[in-house]
């Protein structure tokens, strides 16, 4: 009786801290067709096509500031980088590779549109959370990047993504030290990017980064003024 007691009790408070969680999430939708090369030809056409959203943790930023003030070496030591976001819709993705040929004094034509950067899909970078300095204290505040999804400013719609792939950051100081750690290159349907941003008035969202440490789990809002930079 008494053991009934407790699991009847444990699935109670497990049902009420399910309603307080996000209420859609589910398998990716799937990609939609490639958009037809008349369309990117029409964006290439554009003469200031933006080149991507990068958002930066800046909390972390300011307090690596407080931490390099500080006169107590093992709090400068403890420095770390936060994790850091690309974002990419078809437009500013074309835009940025237009700019990085463009730098390598290159034409950027539709000849060099590979038929993946004609899927209509947001792209997103995550870039670990690296250790400023490489010691003990500094590592042990630093996180690869395990997952990433985006939500709804309410927090009630999560989307996975349609792709995951991870990337191999080194960290290396000038004794030879080094670290390895894991960032990530994910794609949503932008079908599925309409969904969280649907639910918010400004259309603004979330891009949620979960840490190998899975208590490690960081917000970045993307603002109606940032949706320029993303090529929306």
């Amino acid at each position: 009786m008494f053991v009934r007691l407790i699991l009847w009790c444990s699935l109670a408070l497990a049902a009420a801290g399910a309603e307080k969680r996000a209420v859609l999430s589910g398998p990716a939708t799937p990609i939609g067709p490639a958009y037809s090369i008349d369309i990117i030809q029409a964006m290439l056409r554009s003469p200031a096509l933006p080149t991507g959203l990068r958002l930066y943790d800046k909390q972390q930023a300011f307090a690596n500031i407080a931490n390099e003030m500080n006169t107590n070496r093992y709090a400068r030591q403890s420095s770390h980088t936060g994790y850091s976001v690309e974002l990419y819709m078809p437009s500013a993705w074309l835009g940025m590779k237009r700019a990085r040929a463009a730098k390598e004094f290159k034409v950027f034509s539709i000849d060099d549109v590979e038929d993946g950067d004609r899927l209509p899909i947001m792209r997103v970078r995550i870039s670990p959370d690296t250790p400023i300095y490489l010691t003990a204290f500094g590592a042990a505040n630093s996180h690869s990047v395990e997952h990433v999804v985006l939500r709804s400013i309410d927090k009630s719609v999560v989307i996975q993504p349609a792709s995951i792939e991870p990337i191999e950051t080194p960290v290396q100081n000038t004794f030879g030290a080094r670290l390895l750690y894991t960032g990530a290159t994910a794609a949503f349907s932008l079908a599925d990017l309409e969904k969280v941003r649907s639910t918010s008035r400004d259309e603004e969202f979330l891009v949620t980064i979960i840490g190998q440490d899975t208590r490690r789990v960081r917000d970045f809002r993307v603002k109606r003024k940032n949706f320029r930079a993303l090529g929306d």
